[in-house]
């Protein structure tokens, strides 16, 4: 796509052509980011892209949108997703424009201890928040109807426990054969499956975030503004957004979240088990998905098998 093309795509939905397109410098593995300067009226824009428009149309996209009004009506600080276009009557990609914050990503701030754990305290709080807004289904969400205006998303799996273990043994198995996973830690995580599949039976599921890494944070310094990217969205068990984020954080980041969490919602009596039950799960998707785009490891990181192996440590503590 070019500069061109996305200053038409905005045109065509704000009535006005940009005068600036900028690609940011963090860009998705699915999705090219713009900044959108010099609109008339003011504002400040972004516009993402579905980057595999030749192989899909990116229903997720209506998802940000869905989740920035669903936030806003619950007094939530939210980001305003107003136009999505999947017709491609105007360009041959599909695309969606919001609102730019006037923050920036919680990561900018990780080398800053002290503030980082204040911020994450409130993360805690603003996450416990969103867990309550509830959905039907379990999993990923189905944004088609909204894409037909027919109603709210929901998860496209009947359990909880469906989801959870879909392409478990895939996922195992090519762990298994690039090194991450052992054979002994592929027998203790299956049969900890097992042991704690009650862990699973989740009767109703809520908003789940679905990738709470801290470039999808955005902040003034002093106050959430709130969270972007909402494409992995699900309805399930709370304590997997918990996981999901902590997969992004050192454990001593853990305690300020979970503080300010509690604070507003109680953690299950079996919340060990299942956070490291998920961030085991968690840590054999990711490193599927980094093998295969070809990510490397950051060398001030531990290794994809190091994290799976210390968490399924936890996992035999905890149980």
């Amino acid at each position: 796509m070019t500069p061109d093309q996305v200053a038409r795509a905005a045109e065509s939905v704000l009535g006005v052509a940009p005068t600036g397109v900028l690609a940011l410098d963090h860009q998705g593995t699915f999705h090219r980011v713009f900044r959108l300067s010099g609109v008339r009226g003011g504002g400040r824009w972004i516009l993402r892209a579905n980057a595999a428009s030749d192989f899909l149309h990116d229903l997720s996209l209506h998802l940000d949108a869905w989740a920035g009004a669903a936030l806003e009506h619950a007094g939530l600080p939210a980001v305003r997703v107003p136009y999505v276009n999947l017709s491609r009557t105007v360009v041959p990609f599909d695309f969606q424009i919001g609102a730019e914050s006037p923050g920036r990503p919680l990561a900018a701030f990780h080398d800053d201890e002290p503030r980082m754990h204040r911020r994450l305290r409130q993360l805690g709080r603003l996450v416990a928040r969103i867990h309550t807004l509830p959905l039907a289904g379990f999993g990923l969400l189905d944004a088609r109807p909204l894409a037909a205006a027919s109603g709210p998303p929901r998860g496209m799996w009947n359990t909880w426990s469906e989801y959870i273990r879909l392409n478990l043994a895939a996922h195992m198995d090519f762990c298994a054969r690039a090194g991450d996973l052992t054979t002994a830690g592929a027998d203790a995580l299956l049969a900890a499956f097992e042991r704690h599949a009650g862990c699973l039976n989740v009767s109703g599921g809520v908003l789940l975030h679905g990738d709470l890494g801290s470039h999808n944070i955005l902040t003034d310094g002093d106050r959430l503004l709130g969270l972007i990217d909402w494409e992995d969205a699900l309805s399930g068990d709370p304590v997997y957004d918990v996981a999901f984020w902590a997969s992004f954080q050192p454990p001593e980041r853990h305690a300020p979240f979970l503080a300010g969490y509690r604070e507003l919602r109680p953690l299950p009596d079996d919340f060990p088990v299942r956070f490291w039950l998920y961030l085991v799960r968690i840590l054999l998707a990711k490193a599927v998905h980094r093998r295969r785009f070809a990510y490397p490891d950051r060398p001030d990181r531990p290794t994809a098998a190091q994290r799976i192996r210390e968490a399924l440590k936890n996992l035999a503590r905890a149980a």
